[in-house]
């Protein structure tokens, strides 16, 4: 509440990925990725990452670690 006025916060969902991938042949590396769209419902953010794991990301590269995060729209 600020002034007198209720604020409304509009919450969107991010889906984020751990992906790891070969640098060398003897060694790996893993990053945190985020997608690049956000989601208004929980099914299509997950329905995404589903999409994403199999169609996008490069054969050399595996998702070990997947979410959708609740956040502000911000």
């Amino acid at each position: 509440m600020k002034d007198g006025k209720v604020l409304e916060v509009s919450m969107i969902y991010k889906a984020m990925a751990l992906v790891c991938f070969m640098t060398s042949a003897t060694d790996h590396k893993c990053e945190t990725r985020f997608y690049h769209k956000t989601f208004d419902n929980l099914q299509s953010c997950e329905t995404t990452l589903i999409r994403w794991q199999f169609h996008e990301v490069k054969t050399t590269e595996k998702i070990v670690l997947s979410n959708c995060v609740l956040s502000n729209n911000t």
